[in-house]
């Protein structure tokens, strides 16, 4: 086939294709992402088991239905209403009767409308404090973290509050802990996203509790969780409780936290972004949250 010939075979193959597309017969690749499926309940971020019944429960209902969620694995949800607004905002009320974070809706009817890009902003009401107000020292959102003094794998001393400017991830936990141990391939896969993408922007930082950090380290060398970022907190045995605040003073670790594991997540300025009791199933459906409050200034 001569040049010339094959142009004209192009443009005849161009000249088709558009017209198919004209009417219908060709489709067009979409440009919009897609939904997660409306059936996959592990899909719905931040959920745990109850609220994964409570999202199959929602499946199986009719009429006018929507289900709320919050950061943290907090939902709410509704059903056989009036209408789909109705539904939607009794779900997002009941939500945010559990929950210090804004909710949002997940699904109405029988359709995902998440939008992904806004959920992810959800810790900014906190993060974007003006700093004009006084700020108490405390564990509740909006707090400033207490103080505390760890040391580092070198037996170096430093402040929590000598990470500001960074995102800090403070996580308290324990080798003798099922429920701190069920969560470490996950918090490990966070880990490494983080050091990929993050670095020198969100710093994780895992304290122990209740035993020596020479006996949490041999456990994590012993089942592959080495390269995790643990920390020493101080405390020497199972029967010491005590942590040291940057004053010389002392604070039992429940005053810290209430169970073992438990997260925080502090913003650039030491204050209090996230807080969770208990083991977190899906630590990489955070990783947008920390990517969001990292850009902050």
């Amino acid at each position: 086939m001569s040049v010339a010939s094959h142009r004209e075979h192009v443009r005849l193959v161009i000249s088709l294709s558009l017209l198919l597309a004209s009417v219908g017969l060709l489709s067009t690749p979409s440009i919009v992402s897609a939904q997660p499926d409306i059936g996959d309940a592990e899909a719905v971020p931040h959920l745990e088991t109850r609220g994964e019944h409570a999202y199959s429960a929602y499946l199986d209902s009719y009429n006018h239905k929507s289900f709320a969620i919050s950061p943290g694995g907090r939902w709410g949800w509704s059903a056989d209403e009036i209408s789909d607004e109705a539904a939607k905002q009794i779900a997002i009320e009941r939500c945010q009767k559990h929950s210090p974070y804004r909710c949002v809706t997940y699904a109405l009817g029988n359709s995902v409308v998440l939008d992904e890009s806004e959920w992810a902003k959800l810790w900014r009401p906190v993060a974007s404090s003006n700093g004009k107000e006084e700020i108490i020292t405390g564990t509740s959102l909006g707090n400033r973290f207490p103080n505390l003094v760890l040391k580092d794998m070198d037996g170096n001393q430093f402040e929590i509050s000598s990470l500001q400017g960074r995102v800090v991830v403070l996580h308290l936990w324990g080798s003798w802990c099922p429920s701190c141990i069920s969560e470490l391939p996950q918090l490990q896969k966070l880990n490494q996203a983080v050091e990929a993408e993050l670095d020198g922007k969100v710093e994780i930082v895992m304290m122990q509790v209740r035993e020596s950090f020479s006996k949490c380290c041999r456990w994590a060398e012993r089942n592959n969780f080495d390269d995790l970022p643990v920390y020493d907190s101080g405390i020497s045995s199972a029967e010491d409780q005590s942590l040291t605040l940057s004053s010389g003073e002392t604070i039992n670790d429940r005053q810290i936290a209430r169970v073992f594991p438990s997260t925080y997540v502090l913003g650039k300025q030491g204050t209090v972004l996230f807080a969770h009791n208990g083991p977190i199933d899906r630590w990489l459906q955070y990783l947008p949250f920390l990517r969001d409050v990292a850009s902050l200034s």
